[in-house]
């Protein structure tokens, strides 16, 4: 099972190939970057022989579905949501985008917080612990939901959820598990089951921040590439101070050989 508590989300998922299709495109880039033309071509097709294959998954309304060996089902999972967002944004047409945006703002995000999972799934009576079920939501969904709302053009909707869930702090941080109560009005650490009360896990807003707002996302795609010290984004702020040197300018480390 790859949620602990969600019965149904096992075999073949939405979310994780689509960021395995992701590590591939960029995987691709590298091996060009040095110069390795044949093994990024192969790899680039893979990525995108599984990338296709991830949008058949796609069931509509913002759902994905969930095939196994003998049958397929339907989920609404912000997991779901945040990969396939994160990292094939650029696959997706704008009636899909919409329909997924209308999801998470209708189905998942609820007060200052979020359900991970939503509470009209037939999966949902089965799956109501606060973290990834529907009576919560795990401290780093937010962030991930937020940086995938900003990949599909919302930055607005991004913001808001940024702005919101500070006030959902229950007694300093999130917790690992954060339930929903007051008709989902507000949300607390979990009082029931185990959740730890100040979970790391929040740290994904500082990606929603830094590359979902203002799209600062240093990777293998941008090795070769000039990019300012100074980021502006109109209605949102200014973000200075990047140190982000191309490999190969004077002052930029020595790329490491790969492994043969």
């Amino acid at each position: 099972m790859l949620l602990e508590c969600v019965p149904t989300y096992t075999n073949a998922v939405a979310s994780f190939n689509a960021a395995y299709a992701g590590m591939l495109r960029s995987y691709a880039a590298l091996l060009r970057h040095r110069g390795s033309t044949a093994e990024a071509d192969r790899a680039l097709a893979d990525a995108e022989t599984l990338a296709a294959a991830v949008g058949g998954l796609y069931a509509g309304d913002g759902r994905w579905k969930v095939r196994h060996t003998d049958r397929t089902e339907t989920i609404g999972h912000c997991l779901d949501f945040g990969l396939v967002s994160a990292a094939l944004h650029a696959d997706l047409d704008e009636r899909v985008r919409g329909e997924m945006v209308s999801f998470v703002t209708e189905r998942l995000l609820s007060g200052d917080w979020m359900r991970a999972l939503a509470a009209d799934d037939p999966i949902a009576p089965h799956s109501d612990r606060p973290d990834h079920g529907a009576a919560g939501a795990f401290g780093a969904w937010p962030g991930v939901t937020a940086y995938g709302l900003a990949k599909l053009g919302r930055r607005d909707l991004a913001l808001g959820v940024l702005r919101a869930t500070p006030r959902a702090a229950s007694g300093a941080l999130w917790g690992q598990a954060m339930e929903l109560f007051d008709g989902g009005r507000r949300a607390r650490v979990a009082e029931r089951g185990t959740a730890n009360r100040d979970s790391i896990a929040g740290a994904a807003t500082a990606e929603a921040v830094l590359a979902g707002l203002f799209g600062v996302e240093p990777g293998f795609e941008s090795l070769s590439a000039v990019r300012s010290t100074t980021v502006d984004v109109p209605d949102i702020g200014r973000l200075t101070g990047l140190n982000l040197a191309p490999s190969g300018v004077v002052g930029a480390p020595p790329p490491a050989a790969l492994p043969r």
